[in-house]
């Protein structure tokens, strides 16, 4: 009976942290418009990534390889860097829809 008790409280507290990641990662989505500038952007998507990289290493581990590209070709426009990671964090938000 503890053990079935312990069970419950921890997946209810996974499915919790799930919800709670699709609230993030669509708040995030709605940002890539507001946001002053494509690297803000870029900041704050690979800050949440960072953040759930443990759920989702393989978009943590693109994220990451898209910004080191990134620095690596020393770019000063970053619109096709951001339109991917939205790529990603949006994809997530749609995973996680109706849990």
């Amino acid at each position: 009976m503890t053990f079935a008790s312990g069970y419950a409280v921890h997946y209810n507290s996974e499915l919790e942290r799930v919800k709670n990641v699709h609230r993030q990662a669509v708040a995030i989505a709605g940002h890539r418009d507001a946001w002053g500038s494509d690297i803000e952007y870029i900041q704050e998507v690979l800050t949440f990534l960072e953040e759930n990289k443990e759920l989702y290493p393989d978009a943590y581990k693109r994220a990451t390889k898209i910004y080191t590209d990134m620095k690596a070709n020393n770019e000063t426009y970053f619109n096709d860097e951001a339109t991917e990671l939205h790529g990603i964090v949006k994809s997530i938000a749609t995973l996680n829809e109706g849990e």
